[in-house]
Formats: structure tokens, sequence, C-alpha cells
């Protein structure tokens, strides 16, 4: 079948599956509600299910609203994408931590049903949504199915849905707090979030994680630098044999070893930088779970990447953090904004700047399909990488 009509036909499917799941939800709502119960804590349910990234740089915020909602008078339970949901149970801030599978949630409609079900069937006082870029049959699906008698969102933008479906998915919440402006950092819409929710003087800062190191087993790295060639999609991978070429220069100035990380989908980068470096390396590439790939950040004297949940998982645990990034959604997660002063290390972006900056990478959407990474980050040179990276560990002999 030629590649547009296979375009066209996978089209036609997924309008059948929007449609599909609409309505099942639609009749889903309609479903009796369970009643609240005599007495007991109240009960709120959290509604998560972004990347990595997103969880990581909303923990800031997700303590101040702890203390909001302290625990002797909320119970939380976070409807949690599963990619990271076995992280989120290992922190202090909820009593229960549901996985739901985003893959499955689409195209699976038993799966769907049964989790709405699950849903459905506890009383909720209130459901809140702190994600920005809201999915109209994800994340406003689930606040629509729960009615509780609160539910609070974010007003969001048009990344994820249309504004058709905006306007409908706005009517399933009973209050939506006012977004900030379309160029606003992360961090300062979540704290912005949180003071339409009560926390009036609370300030975005630094992102941090404290969990219980657990490296994987056969691990021997210690001196080292952490190399993460991968990220979301292939115009965001700035070129491995640029990580190579930075690797040595670590290697020979420094004496660090490399260890190179990703997911499973990410291996063939990992087995590209290790055959680059004659072998030279670890490359744990899809063989770590979530925790395990922490441990190890947590123990870098430095990590590389672009622009990925690695970058923001080694700010949140103090680790210099340097990435090559390009323009397609420049200053929503890099470089950090912060209202309060932090101790440790930002994450340093490099870049090279260009009028398309702030495109989402829509007009660069057709480097995927030519397998090269986006031009504004093509132009980021190694040579500019390994000067800030150099300083910052010339800074760190002078302290």
């Amino acid at each position: 079948m030629p590649t547009a009509d296979r375009k066209i036909l996978r089209r036609v499917l997924e309008l059948a599956i929007f449609q599909r799941n609409f309505l099942a939800d639609a009749l889903f709502s309609l479903a009796p509600k369970r009643k609240k119960p005599a007495a007991g804590t109240v009960s709120v349910l959290l509604v998560r299910l972004d990347s990595i990234g997103d969880f990581v740089l909303w923990q800031d915020s997700l303590q101040e609203l702890r203390r909001l909602y302290p625990p002797d008078r909320f119970r939380f339970t976070l409807l949690a994408n599963a990619l990271w949901a076995d992280l989120a149970r290992e922190l202090p801030f909820f009593d229960e931590v549901i996985p739901l599978e985003r893959k499955a949630l689409h195209y699976d409609l038993g799966y769907r049903l049964r989790l709405w079900c699950r849903l459905r069937g506890t009383f909720w006082d209130e459901v809140i949504q702190p994600t920005h870029s809201r999915e109209f049959l994800f994340g406003d699906a689930a606040v629509r199915v729960c009615s509780a008698p609160l539910r609070t969102g974010s007003a969001g933008d048009l990344a994820n849905q249309s504004a058709f479906c905006r306007r409908i998915s706005d009517r399933w919440y009973t209050r939506l707090i006012p977004a900030g402006d379309g160029e606003e950092m992360e961090l300062l819409r979540n704290a912005r979030l949180l003071r339409g929710l009560g926390a009036a003087g609370f300030q975005a800062g630094m992102p941090e994680l404290a969990l219980k190191e657990r490296l994987p087993r056969g691990f021997s790295a210690r001196e080292y630098a952490l190399f993460v060639p991968g990220a979301g999609s292939v115009q965001r991978q700035w070129p491995v044999e640029r990580f190579a070429e930075l690797a040595w220069r670590v290697r020979k100035t420094r004496g660090l070893a490399t260890v190179i990380c990703g997911s499973a989908a990410e291996a063939h980068l990992g087995s590209s930088l290790l055959r680059m470096l004659e072998g030279q390396a670890e490359d744990w590439t899809g063989r770590t779970s979530l925790a395990e790939l922490v441990a190890i950040i947590k123990g870098a004297r430095v990590v590389i990447g672009n622009d990925s949940s690695a970058i923001h998982i080694a700010a949140a645990l103090g680790v210099p953090a340097f990435c090559s990034m390009g323009g397609g959604q420049y200053g929503r997660f890099l470089p950090y904004r912060l209202e309060r002063p932090s101790s440790r290390p930002l994450p340093v972006p490099l870049r090279r700047e260009m009028e398309c900056f702030g495109c989402g990478w829509h007009c660069c959407a057709h480097q995927d399909a030519e397998g090269g990474c986006a031009p504004c980050l093509e132009r980021v040179q190694v040579s500019e990488v390994w000067e800030a990276i150099d300083a910052a560990f010339q800074d760190g002999d002078r302290r």
C-alpha cells in the first residue's frame, strides 16, 4: 500500500477510535455515582498522565500542594502515567497510586471501561488535574468520569487538543485556573496553579527528588559522566557522533568513565555510541528501571544529553546537567526560571537561536521522516557544549 494511502487509513482509524472513546465516556458519565461516605478524610484524586520530565518538574509544587492539603485531613490518590507510577509510589505524598497505561486506554475499550468503573465506583470529594497542556480523551476524560463535586484544572493551552475540544472539556470542570503567557516556564506555571488553589504566597523553586539509591546489579562505574543520547523524537536528538566526541574529551581531561543510559526504544543509540567509543563505556540503555536510572544519575559527576527527562531528574538531584537543545519548545521546560533562589546547579541548555524558535516542532516535522535532527539543534557545536562543561568543572575545582 502506498505511503499516502497508509496515512489516510491511519487517520480514518484514529478518528473512529476517537469517536468510539468519546461516545463510551459520554455514556459512562451518565452512570450512577458513588454516594459520599458518612465520615472520614476528604478524598482527593490527582490526575497526572504526562511524561517523566513533567512529573519531576511538578515536585516543587507537589510539596506545597501536600502542605495545602495536610495528610491528616486529606487522602491523596494519584492517577499516574504507568511509565513513572513506581517512582511516584516511593514519594511520601500519595496514599495510593493508580497506574494508567496510556496506549491501552486509547486502543483497548475494555481496559478503558474497567478503569472508568474503578474511578466511578469511588467517591471523590475533589479532582485536581494540574497538567497545563490538557488532553481531551486522557486527563480531561478522567476528570469527567469521576464527576466529583469540585473539579479543578488549568485553563491550559492548545498544544494537545483543538479549540473545539477544549470548549467541550472546559465544561467538565467546576473551576479552571487561568494560565499564564504562552511562553511561561513550566515551574512558573505550576506555581501559578498552586496560588490559584489557595497557596497565595507560593513561589517557584527547584524541584527535588529524595529517593533510596538502587543501582542495577552489575553496575561498576565509580567516577563517571553519564550520557543520555536519546530524546522524545528524532528531530530533538543531537547527532550521536557529537556525544562521542564529548565523551572522549571528558575522559581525556577529567579521567571520568563513560556511562550510557536511555529507554529500550533508544537501544540503537546506545549501541552506536558504545561502538564510537570503541567499547570503552558501560551501556545501560534499555536495561534499567526508572528507579535504577535515577540512582545512576545521582551518582554521576555530570549528565550530558538532549532536552529530555534525564536532564530534569539530574537537576532535581543536584547533579550538574548540560543539554543540546533546539527551539521547538524553548523557554517552556528549559532554561529554568525560579522565583526562589537555589544553591543547586541549574541545568545548562546549549542552543543556537533561530527566528523560528518556539515553533512547537511543527516547522521541522519533515525532519522526522528524513531521519535528521532539527536545523536549530544541528547548529549546536561540540565546542560550545564542551566549553560550558569545562567551565563548570574548573569552577568546581576552585571551590
